[in-house]
């Protein structure tokens, strides 16, 4: 909270397999590629994450200033909840984007919730500036998802994104 995690730069890592073995399709909520309860300045570019089982890739709470996630390739950011971004309601957004990445699907889980079929997810987050921009999605399987949910949010842009196999 009063001490955001401040000018981080996470870049040109590969992740695969955070899930938990003897399930592979269960949710372990803790098991992200990134997450935090406040942010300034988080910059998360040129990573490869393949196949996450927690309840997101990206998970940020309390208040999150100027976060940049570009130029990443998600692969199966999976589990029941299956989120690959997902701030919880009363977080403050204070301008995020999400750029240049490949999001795809190639697998199929029989542990999806209707939560679990939504890619980006921001609900309650009023002052928000979210700006989703220039990627591709691309579903492979054959589960019903969505790309983004945005309830009782501000100010976001959709713009220049590629999407194929989801519902929109």
């Amino acid at each position: 909270g009063k001490n955001p995690c401040k000018n981080w730069l996470i870049s040109s890592n590969f992740v695969k397999n955070v899930i938990n073995p003897s399930a592979p399709t269960s949710t372990q909520t803790e098991c992200r590629f990134f997450g935090a309860t406040a942010t300034d300045g988080i910059v998360i570019t040129n990573n490869i994450i393949d196949t996450i089982a927690g309840d997101s890739a990206i998970h940020c709470e309390g208040e999150t200033k100027n976060l940049v996630v570009s130029d990443n390739i998600f692969i199966n950011c999976h589990s029941e909840f299956g989120k690959v971004v997902f701030f919880p309601g009363g977080a403050l957004i204070d301008s995020f984007h999400f750029s240049s990445n490949i999001v795809r699907y190639t697998s199929e889980f029989t542990d999806w919730t209707n939560e679990g079929s939504v890619l980006i997810q921001a609900n309650g987050n009023d002052g928000s500036r979210l700006f989703i921009t220039n990627n591709t999605f691309t579903n492979e399987s054959a589960e019903s998802l969505n790309v983004a949910t945005f309830v009782d949010t501000e100010d976001v842009v959709i713009s220049g994104n590629r999407v194929v196999g989801f519902n929109v």
